[in-house]
C-alpha cells in the first residue's frame, strides 16, 4: 500500500521544499530537514545547502510506518556521495546506505557509533534507482531493479521516519516513494 510519495514537480524553492504530492495513505507529508536546507530545482530535491561543517545535508519524513520500501530515483549524483536514511530516530541512531562512483555500503548507527554492515556492495552513479526494504528484521538494498544486499537486524526496528542524505549540494533527487513493506 502506497504511504506517501513525492515528483517533486513544482515551482523551484530555495527552502523549504513542500509536502509530498502523492496520494498516498499518509499523503501530503511535510519533510524535517535534520540538517542543511533542502530545496526544489527543475521539478528534483536538492540540498541548497549543506550543515555547519561541512556537514552533510539530511531531510527525513515521518510514514507513521517502521516496516517500508523506499524508492527514490538518484537523478545527479554529487561527486562526494548519496545516502538513503531508513529507520532514523535521531541524529545518533539510524541506517544509512550510503555510496558514490567508487562504493557503496550500508551502516548502522547507535548511539552515535556507525558500524559497518555490509562492507563493499556495490556503487551508485547518476540515474540510478534504489530501493530499501525494511521489514521487521529484514532489510535489502535493491539497485536499478537487482538485489545487491539482505541482512537480518532489528536496530531501530520501529522508527518510523525515513529520508535522505547528500554529501554535497549538486545532488538531485527525484520520484520518491514509500510503501508498506
Amino acid at each position: 500500500m502506497l504511504i506517501a510519495s513525492d515528483t517533486f514537480n513544482r515551482a523551484n524553492v530555495a527552502s523549504p521544499p513542500g509536502p509530498t504530492d502523492g496520494n498516498g495513505t499518509e499523503d501530503p507529508i511535510t519533510p524535517t530537514a535534520q540538517a542543511g536546507t533542502w530545496g526544489i530545482s527543475t521539478n528534483q530535491l536538492f540540498p541548497f545547502a549543506l550543515a555547519a561543517g561541512p556537514l552533510p545535508a539530511r531531510i527525513t519524513w515521518e510514514t507513521h510506518a517502521a516496516d517500508i520500501t523506499m524508492n527514490i530515483t538518484l537523478a545527479t549524483l554529487d561527486a562526494n556521495g548519496a545516502g538513503v536514511l531508513f529507520r532514523w530516530v535521531d541524529a545518533s541512531n539510524y541506517w544509512l546506505l550510503l555510496g558514490s562512483t567508487s562504493t557503496l555500503s550500508l551502516s548502522k548507527v547507535v548511539a552515535g557509533s556507525s558500524t559497518n554492515v555490509s562492507g563493499f556492495i556495490g556503487v551508485l552513479g547518476s540515474g540510478y534507482t534504489i530501493q530499501v526494504t525494511a521489514n521487521g528484521s529484514a532489510i535489502s538494498v535493491v539497485t536499478n531493479g537487482n538485489l545487491i544486499y539482505s541482512t537480518s537486524d532489528s536496530t531501530h526496528a520501529t522508527a518510523t521516519k525515513h529520508g535522505l542524505q547528500s554529501q554535497g549540494t549538486s545532488q538531485r533527487w527525484d520520484n520518491l516513494s514509500f510503501y508498506t513493506a
